[in-house]
């Protein structure tokens, strides 16, 4: 059961459901559970006190959110991006890369074939020609 004290326009509306207790400042557009600030649609609070005053509570919906200006958003064209294919080829300078860093060379591990391989055969060769 929620109880409602309505009381003068600057101290707001008192709403208590068991221990917790919001404040509802409807000309301020302000509610203690911060809902109302953070969304921009009357929380449960503001439809509580709205209903208690016989007001309607849509009309403290953000204007954002009504169709008028929803529909205002889509009005304009949209044009379909056409397929990767048929996109212009740009024409970037080439970059080189950072002259400062040194490359990070690959350390062979001992168990590897291709490194033992390459070692194998260039001894080989160093040794056929010696």
């Amino acid at each position: 059961m929620v109880h409602l004290k309505s009381s003068s326009a600057p101290r707001g509306h008192h709403l208590r459901k068991g221990s917790n207790k919001q404040i509802v400042k409807l000309r301020a557009r302000r509610c203690t559970c911060m809902k109302w600030q953070c969304y921009g649609i009357p929380c449960s609070h503001v439809q509580a006190v709205c209903a208690s005053v016989a007001m309607d509570a849509h009309q403290y919906i953000e204007e954002y959110y009504r169709l008028v200006v929803y529909s205002q958003c889509y009005a304009a064209n949209f044009h379909p991006i056409p397929h990767e294919d048929y996109w212009p080829s740009a024409r970037l300078p080439y970059s080189f890369g950072d002259p400062s860093r040194k490359r990070v060379k690959k350390v062979a591990l001992n168990n590897d074939v291709t490194h033992e391989r390459w070692i194998g055969e260039a001894t080989e060769t160093a040794t056929s020609y010696a």
